[in-house]
């Protein structure tokens, strides 16, 4: 990279891969990056290792615990936000 930034910000899942590939040493910062981990930017959220680290979309992994807000019957009273 030939301006040696002291931090990359990256807003899309494609801008995080041109930072990444232009960089293995500058920190870079993410959001609006759909599911990192499973594209291989970080290694996990909590503990990403290496030089990028940020924010996601959507964290898949307590998309489990939301599943009841779906499954409700037709009629019946939707949770609020918070509850969901």
């Amino acid at each position: 990279m030939e301006l040696q930034p002291d931090v990359i910000f990256a807003q899309s899942t494609p801008a995080l891969a041109v930072a990444q590939q232009a960089s293995r040493s500058i920190p870079t910062v993410f959001a609006g990056v759909s599911d990192p981990v499973e594209q291989g930017f970080v290694s996990n959220l909590a503990h990403p290792g290496g030089n990028i680290t940020g924010f996601a979309n959507y964290e898949f992994s307590i998309a489990a615990s939301h599943s009841h807000c779906a499954a409700l019957p037709a009629g019946a009273m939707r949770p609020t936000s918070a509850q969901c």
